[in-house]
């Protein structure tokens, strides 16, 4: 259901019999949001920094899937500029990396 600027992933009609695709995460960044839910984590707003980490830099208005992000997310987060998931146990982090945000030294 698409309500103005807002994305309804669950609509108040699907929440009494159950959602067919529950959202299992959610977050807001300062410029960007993502979900995931039990096919895909998606993300919209800004991308300029690659915070969607789907490997390009285009924004969004609509929630995009992110292909490397479809099975085995179980968290997502992020900051203004860096996303992060826990997929299968690990932790992954993507963005700009100014401030080493990445964590990969």
């Amino acid at each position: 259901m698409d309500v103005g600027n807002m994305v309804v992933f669950c609509d108040e009609m699907s929440i009494n019999t159950g959602c067919q695709f529950p959202i299992m995460a959610i977050f807001a960044a300062a410029l960007f949001p993502a979900a995931a839910r039990g096919d895909a984590v998606y993300a919209w707003g800004d991308n300029t920094n690659g915070e969607y980490g789907n490997g390009t830099t285009n924004s969004s208005l609509s929630p995009l899937a992110i292909p490397a992000l479809s099975t085995g997310v179980t968290a997502i987060g992020g900051s203004q500029t860096t996303s992060l998931a826990v997929i299968n146990g690990g932790a992954y982090a993507w963005g700009t990396n100014v401030w080493g945000e990445v964590g990969n030294g």
